[in-house]
């Protein structure tokens, strides 16, 4: 994505911001987004989207990014929004989230 793409708005630690980049990321990104990712992997996308419009981040508007996004992902686990949520398929086992729409047999 470039700058122009992430609305400023955007660039405020919120749930909402985070489930926005979420989406523009889908929209722009595409197959490069294919496959299962763990939470981790959500946060650091979004906060690399972040401080590529942004610039570096400092540790404490890091942190807040993590949690924003950690909140946004709660909100989408009922099927709303771009990703999809697939919990684990054993007990202490870690589920993984899925782009919607994202064509998973040409990742990039």
């Amino acid at each position: 994505m470039e700058k122009r793409d992430l609305p400023a708005h955007y660039l405020a630690p919120t749930a909402d911001s985070a489930s926005a980049v979420l989406e523009l990321m889908a929209a722009k990104r595409g197959s490069d987004l294919a496959g299962p990712h763990r939470l981790r992997q959500i946060v650091d996308l979004v906060v690399g989207e972040i401080e590529r419009h942004k610039g570096p981040l400092g540790d404490d508007e890091r942190r807040q990014w993590r949690n924003a996004v950690t909140s946004a992902t709660d909100r989408l686990k009922d099927g709303t929004g771009c990703l999809e949520y697939h919990p684990p398929r054993r007990k202490g086992g870690h589920g993984v989230y899925m782009f919607k729409g994202v064509d998973r047999s040409s990742s990039t």
